[in-house]
Parts: structure tokens; C-alpha cells; sequence
């Protein structure tokens, strides 16, 4: 299949930092964003980037507060995108693994300290030996050295079961040494498919599944599922896009190339509707505010908000001080997704849309200056 490369997180989070609350109507056209209901946010969001739908949710710890989409599944077709749409979600997924980490962690079926080699020695006869201390830390935070350039296209050549294909691809790829320091963040999605396969050996089952038994049904997240939303050939739910000069080229759920493959599961293949994202959000605003009584303890909530590396990454989040922040983006270049969580205002930003690059960055400015100002208001 042609790869369709997850694009590393931390794009928008300097654009966060640095929106203008003070925007006035000029700056936006005509338009005062920071004074548009969320209705007509999302339906002047579509009309401004011209990008084909865009969801929008607010969220505190209860779940969605306010929720809104506009425009189309399709480009090209009058098929209305709904709020229960689902939305693949990229690397937004990697927040999803790192807290099936945690619940791993906090069963005592690992630890933040198990290493490769403890592990996943056993079936990786070839692992380097600089890779034989990596922890599930180092993985989860990006600091494993660990080059998706050099390797990503060796793990996309296996098409076969998920699980069989982590197993083989990764007996491929870290039997060559490390491609950077330890303990130096280098975005990597395959050292997300390597946590992955540490989970799927602890617990004894496929990260789909785990995922699915043990945060998509007891959360009710009945929407959650892998790979592009929708049936191939059929209209019922968003197509992603891609950008060809001033066209956009809807891409069939079923088509080569829609996703990346199954085996980067662990690094970004869920997809999801804003509303079940949204419990995902809210369980993890309950636990940053103290709760007790989730699915993840309070020690593992403190590890996932933890940055490990002077960039700021946690584990699936990036963690901005003052107030504490906890963002991310995913994107499979067809979709893009973005997650913002405040704990100390109880409150989080949702945002999906069925385009990628440059489209997608277009409507998330839009979004994001409309919601720097609804915070600036309410300090």
C-alpha cells in the first residue's frame, strides 16, 4: 500500500501558545470568530478553509458540553456530516496506548521500567543489544532513538495479522542498532508499535482487542474501531481527503493507500465520533483533577502527564506549564484530529476534520483563535 505516514504531533501547540486574544472582526474577514456560537463556528470554519466538514466538542469531566459539525462526507456529494460522525484520530491514538500502559502497569503485568528485553527477548531472537534496555517509558515518550525514517518502510511491507506483523516487523527493524541517542526525543510511531507488541505479550492478547475490552466498552466508546470509518464504496461516514492544488480528492475507505497499515496500530489507526472521544477526555480531565475511582490509577495518571524530554512529551500527550496543558494532533494526511486538555478549568477542545495538510491546519487556526478567546474570557 502507499504509505500514509502519521504526522508527528506538537504542530499546532506553538499556535496555541501564541494565539492572539484579541483578535478583532477584520482579522477573520468580516467575521468576529471570537463571538460565533459553536454552531456557526463550524459551518463558518467549512466556508473559510474550504475544507469539507469539521467537528468541534467541548468537554469537561461529566463528557461533551457542547458538540457541533458542518459540512459534507464527501466533497463532491450533499451527504451532511453529523455529530455522531466518526473521525479517524491519528496520532491521537497514542494517548489511547499509553493509558492501556498504564492500566498494564497498575495490574503489576509491567512496569514503566520493562525493558525490551525482558519482554519481548524471547521473540525478538535478533534485538540489538542497544535496544535490549529501551524502556516502556522510553517507547511511550519518544525517547527510545528510534528513526521512523529508516524504519517505518520496513514495517508497512507486512500485510498479514496485526499482531503477527508487529512481532516479525520489529524483529526486523530493531535488530540493527538504535538510529539516535537514548534519552533524546525523536518522534517515532514504530516505538509506539513496539510498546504496543509489549502490551500484546503481557496481556496475552492483540492491542486491538485489548484496546477494545479494556477502554473502548467500559468507557462506552461504541464507535471506536480501526482504520478508515465507513464502508468502502458507501457514503455513511466521513472519506478522507487529500489536497491536489485547489481540488480535493475524496479517498474510498476501501482504496489502497486510506490508512496506514494495521500494524502501526498502537501509533494511530483508531477511529472514533466526537462524542466517545469525548468520554476518553473526560476520563482523563476526572483523573488529573484527583479522581480515584477510573480505570487508570492516580500514580499512572502522573506518569501519562509527565514530559520526559525538554520538548515536553509525556506519554501520548504533550505537556504545556502554567496552567498545565495536556495536547496533541494526529493525522493519517487524510484526516487530522486535535486534542486539548486543561484540567484546571475542567475543560477540553475536540477537534476533527476529513482533511489533511494544508486544509486542515487552515480550519484548526480558525478553531483555535475562536477558543483562545472564549478562555481569555472567562479568566
Amino acid at each position: 500500500m502507499t504509505p500514509r505516514h502519521l504526522a508527528p504531533a506538537l504542530t499546532l501547540v506553538a499556535l496555541l501558545g501564541c494565539a492572539d486574544h484579541t483578535h478583532s472582526p477584520t482579522d477573520a474577514g468580516t467575521v468576529d470568530i471570537a463571538a460565533l456560537p459553536l454552531e456557526e463556528l463550524v459551518t463558518y470554519t467549512v466556508d473559510t478553509a474550504d475544507v469539507p466538514s469539521v467537528a468541534v466538542a467541548l468537554v469537561d469531566h461529566t463528557g461533551v458540553t457542547s458538540i457541533a459539525a458542518a459540512g459534507v462526507r464527501r466533497a463532491g456529494d450533499a451527504v451532511p456530516v453529523t455529530v455522531d460522525d466518526q473521525y479517524h484520530l491519528g496520532s491521537n491514538t497514542k494517548a489511547m496506548t499509553a493509558a492501556l500502559a498504564a492500566m498494564a502497569v497498575d495490574e503489576g503485568a509491567l512496569s514503566w521500567t520493562s525493558t525490551l528485553g525482558d519482554v519481548l527477548g524471547g521473540e525478538l531472537t535478533e534485538l540489538d543489544e542497544g535496544y535490549l534496555g529501551v524502556t516502556l517509558v522510553e517507547l511511550l515518550s519518544h525517547t527510545a532513538g528510534i528513526d521512523d525514517a529508516t524504519v517505518i518502510p520496513l514495517v508497512e511491507e507486512l500485510d498479514e495479522d496485526p499482531s503477527t506483523a508487529r512481532r516479525e516487523s520489529l524483529g526486523v527493524v530493531l535488530a540493527v542498532p538504535p538510529q539516535g541517542p537514548r534519552g533524546t526525543f525523536r518522534y517515532s510511531n514504530v516505538g509506539y508499535v513496539a510498546a504496543g507488541r509489549m502490551l500484546e505479550v503481557a496481556l496475552g492478547d492483540s492491542w486491538e482487542r485489548l484496546l477494545t475490552a479494556r477502554l473502548f466498552e467500559p468507557l462506552q466508546m461504541r464507535s471506536c474501531g480501526f482504520g478508515p470509518p465507513g464502508e468502502p464504496g458507501v457514503v455513511d461516514q466521513p472519506w478522507g481527503h487529500e489536497v491536489l492544488g485547489r481540488r480535493l480528492r475524496p479517498i474510498d475507505p476501501g482504496a489502497d493507500g486510506a490508512d496506514n497499515a494495521p500494524v502501526l496500530g498502537p501509533a494511530g489507526t483508531v477511529h472514533c465520533a466526537l462524542g466517545d472521544w469525548a468520554r476518553f477526555a473526560a476520563m482523563m480531565l476526572r483523573g488529573l483533577e484527583g479522581s480515584t475511582d477510573e480505570l487508570v490509577s492516580p500514580a499512572g495518571f502522573a506518569e501519562l502527564r509527565a514530559p520526559r524530554s525538554e520538548d515536553g512529551y509525556a506519554l501520548g500527550w504533550v505537556a504545556r506549564e502554567d496552567p498545565l496543558q495536556l495536547v496533541h494532533d494526529g493525522s493519517n494526511t487524510h484526516f487530522y484530529s486535535l486534542a486539548i486538555l486543561t484540567p484546571g478549568t475542567d475543560e477540553a477542545l475536540l477537534v476533527a476534520t476529513n482533511v489533511g495538510s494544508p486544509r486542515a491546519e487552515a480550519a484548526l487556526e480558525l478553531v483555535l483563535t475562536w477558543y483562545a478567546a472564549r478562555q481569555a474570557e472567562s479568566e
